[in-house]
């Protein structure tokens, strides 16, 4: 059974930065000496707090983690600000993960499968080449990992992903982000590049590799968009279960794949999502009231942008009220989130993830809470309940700082909304505790 569900936190490499003097410095610039777990460096100039070199900060302390993913499984990768690449293999110790020619300097990761189904893969981009390798044990069947391998190959090591157009394989070049599937049937993957293409690869399942059709693919191709085949220019990428969303330069929002569950935003003659046009034939532009800023990471059956403003718009499967409209709506076309408090619309988002097995979806703001609708996990001595509108979920055992280092998920029945805590901490699930094991940052 090919079986896989992934999460992906993308970690931006916000410095961190103390008032203090380099030694040896005849500038009498400031700088910055504080290591993890230290109190963040305030900016003298008002700006984004910093710290030492090779650090970020968090929110209050500074950490060595710049991007941090799991399978469903909850085994995860971690990529630290030196570009190096980490895995809890037995979700109890951080062992590093070597390329072909030892360490990678990676700017970007992505993970996919299942330990348990012994799909596990994780992807990395170094010097804007892609390389996918298993993420615990060998994989038998290699057709995911994008390198030209297919069903019956034991891969054991990185391999490059190779592109199948033109005269013949060649490495993917230019890749800068990347995003993994959250379906539970196999590992797909989508990189967008310095051309501003997006070049897909693995399980095909819903049409999710942009192409029309539902073909598997060993070799990464570029996503197609309209009657003519043509590329469009995105800056980035997000793929959920079985169906994915683009944003394009201009903030038009793109989207494709299985639109049973109303995940590309598409409405039926009645006005309602549905399979009347279940895959579309490639990428169609969803109409949206402000221009997109930012895609919610692992959207699983319900994608939602962050617009101009920090307004968030949310559609497709809302069984939870996770899109933000009543439970009495299975699916939504795109439906704006609002403010309990004002009734208007959330304004000044920044990151959005899901959570709770993607039942409910959470906001980060400014303010050192989440902010979650749908149905997440309750507070302690707070009703179990629904909510179309956001719920303030305070951050456990940190101080009250803004979370700096971006949001992701992973999927499952037990599936959680992962971030660093603003101690720099690995953490599952809004306001939860942090993860048991922790990356090494020496």
């Amino acid at each position: 059974m090919r079986r896989a569900w992934s999460l992906v936190v993308s970690l931006g490499a916000l410095a961190c930065s103390r008032t203090s003097f380099a030694p040896g410095s005849d500038s009498g610039a400031p700088a910055c000496a504080a290591g993890a777990g230290d109190p963040c460096c305030a900016s003298a100039d008002g700006g984004a707090p910093t710290c030492g070199a090779g650090l970020a900060c968090a929110g209050a302390a500074c950490t060595c983690l710049a991007q941090a993913t799991a399978v469903y499984d909850t085994t995860p990768l971690v990529r630290r600000v030196d570009g190096s690449v980490w895995v809890a293999a037995d979700r109890a110790h951080f062992t590093e993960i070597l390329g072909p020619e030892g360490r990678f300097h990676a700017t970007d990761i992505a993970v996919s499968g299942s330990t348990a189904y012994g799909t596990a893969i994780g992807c990395v981009i170094e010097d804007g080449a892609v390389w996918c390798f298993p993420l615990v044990a060998p994989v038998l069947d290699s057709t995911d990992l994008g390198a030209g391998l297919g069903p019956g190959v034991t891969t054991a090591a990185a391999v490059q992903v190779l592109t199948g157009a033109g005269a013949g394989p060649a490495p993917l070049r230019g890749a800068r982000q990347l995003s993994a599937t959250m379906n539970g049937g196999g590992a797909a993957f989508c990189a967008v590049t310095d051309a501003s293409e997006i070049w897909c690869w693995g399980y095909g399942v819903g049409g999710i590799l942009g192409r029309g059709d539902t073909a598997d693919s060993s070799f990464a191709q570029p996503v197609l968009v309209g009657p003519d085949q043509g590329r469009f220019g995105a800056v980035e990428v997000r793929l959920g279960f079985d169906s994915a969303c683009a944003r394009d330069g201009s903030g038009q929002v793109w989207c494709w794949g299985d639109n049973s569950r109303g995940q590309t935003g598409l409405a039926n003659t009645g006005g309602l999502p549905g399979d009347v046009t279940r895959f579309p034939a490639g990428p169609v532009p969803l109409p949206l009231s402000l221009s997109a800023v930012r895609l919610a990471a692992n959207p699983g059956n319900t994608h939602c942008a962050i617009l101009l403003l920090g307004r968030v718009a949310c559609w497709g499967a809302n069984e939870s009220e996770q899109a933000g409209a009543d439970n009495g709506f299975a699916f939504v076309t795109p439906t704006s989130i609002l403010d309990p408090a004002s009734g208007f619309e959330l304004e000044d988002v920044v990151d959005l993830a899901p959570d709770r097995g993607m039942q409910a979806m959470c906001a980060n703001t400014a303010d050192g809470m989440l902010h979650c609708w749908g149905h997440p996990f309750p507070r302690a001595g707070a009703a179990d309940a629904m909510s179309a509108t956001p719920v303030a979920i305070p951050l456990a055992g940190t101080a009250r700082a803004p979370l700096r280092l971006p949001l992701s998920s992973y999927g499952g029945r037990d599936g959680s909304i992962v971030y660093i805590d603003p101690n720099g901490k690995l953490t599952l699930g809004a306001g939860g505790l942090p993860f048991a094991a922790q990356p090494p940052c020496d």
